[in-house]
């Protein structure tokens, strides 16, 4: 389990894209979107191009029944735990926990058990730096019901050392 503290929070969309026009409430919009009339939107409706530079900050997840064995289909490059190794094709086991993907998608049994979107937001490590992050991880299901991937959008900021006086 990674070092991880923050709160987790089940998603309304409806209230949250009234909230502000943050990463991820622009991913949750693109979600909301693609999913209406359905319970989830597909892995085939989510569309990098609309997304745009947020994709940077997203990633998708193949689910697998063991959810640990799922497969890291594709990450964007400010997601990626490792720049000079992409863990794209990788079963989750594979994330560093060190990594904001990896204290991310550590949340995914989550989701899974619920069955809904989770809102995460916390402190953490990221390879040695504290950040502060926020993130999201949204269900898919091709036939719009069964999940069968998750869509990660997570960003994050480093947390200043200084002390406060």
């Amino acid at each position: 389990m990674p070092p991880v503290h923050g709160s987790d929070d089940a998603v309304n969309p409806g209230a949250m894209l009234l909230a502000d026009n943050r990463l991820v409430l622009r991913v949750l919009r693109h979600w909301d979107d693609a999913g209406a009339n359905r319970l989830f939107p597909s892995k085939s409706q989510i569309d990098p191009w609309v997304i745009g530079d947020d994709w940077a900050n997203c990633a998708l997840i193949d689910l697998h029944h063991r959810v640990e064995r799922s497969t890291i289909v594709a990450v964007g490059s400010k997601l990626q735990p490792m720049p000079e190794l992409p863990i794209e094709g990788n079963p989750l086991f594979k994330c560093p926990f060190n990594a904001l993907l990896g204290v991310v998608v550590w949340r995914l049994p989550v989701v899974v058990d619920k069955r809904a979107p989770l809102s995460l937001r916390g402190v953490a490590t990221h390879f040695g730096a504290p950040i502060l992050y926020r993130g999201v991880l949204l269900p898919l299901a091709e036939d719009g019901v069964e999940m069968d991937a998750v869509l990660v959008a997570a960003n994050y900021r480093a947390l200043d050392r200084k002390p406060r006086g």
